[in-house]
């Protein structure tokens, strides 16, 4: 730490420090994700799906471009609901 006994870091506990610095860091990753635009829901539907293995919806609404949702999940082809 530091010698002079005027200076904040010697004052204030190095937890107490390292509290107050992961605070900030989190209020500013925070602010930063806010501002970039992404479209966290979506984002976060589509991760959620894949990791449950249920199709996530076309974005745009077209069901029947690309695979037409038929991922395998339940209720897919390969699923416990398919067809035989």
């Amino acid at each position: 730490m530091t010698d002079d006994p005027a200076s904040p870091a010697a004052t204030e506990p190095p937890w107490a420090f390292l509290a107050r610095l992961e605070e900030q860091i989190a209020l500013d990753q925070e602010a930063c994700l806010r501002d970039c635009g992404a479209p966290w829901g979506e984002l976060l539907e589509r991760f959620v799906d894949a990791l449950t293995g249920r199709p996530c919806p076309d974005p745009e609404g077209d069901a029947e471009a690309g695979d037409g949702g038929t991922t395998g999940g339940p209720g897919g082809p390969d699923g416990p609901d398919g067809p035989e």
